[in-house]
């Protein structure tokens, strides 16, 4: 199941996102060379409607579902520990809701001065020009 997800990760994630298993059925994957919030979470969102259909498990249906925990530079973090921290804080509230959904964890004080959890919802002002998933060879 986890190589299907990885093949999956790979066909719906841009040539230049690194894609890594980081320890049991969790997985990160980088996102380099983005001007804006929307354009990462198009990639999330990309995931789960990939996941959307479910797969075939040793001849059986098998429905399967994902949370996401995003986190942005320099926004939540410069170094590569205080972003994915954020990023597991955020998987984490995805989890808890119920997951199939993404979750950003806003490291910026809201007018209340908190931080808190944001539900990252479809970025549709990119949805018009967006390309669909990439079909492996």
């Amino acid at each position: 199941m986890l190589i299907k997800f990885a093949l999956l990760l790979r066909d719906v994630c841009r040539p230049t996102d690194t894609i890594a298993r980081i320890g049991g059925d969790e997985f990160a994957v980088l996102v380099e060379g983005i001007d804006s919030k929307a354009e990462v979470l198009v990639t999330a969102w990309r995931i789960l409607d990939a996941l959307k259909p479910g797969c075939d498990f040793g001849g059986e249906p098998l429905k399967v579902g994902a949370s996401i925990g995003v986190a942005i530079a320099p926004f939540d973090g410069l170094s590569a520990d205080q972003l994915f921290e954020t990023a597991d804080r955020a998987l984490y509230e995805a989890k808890a809701t119920g997951g199939s959904s993404v979750r950003m964890y806003d490291t910026r004080p809201d007018q209340y001065g908190t931080e808190g959890y944001q539900k990252a919802g479809r970025p549709s002002d990119l949805a018009g020009s967006i390309e669909g998933p990439r079909k492996s060879a």
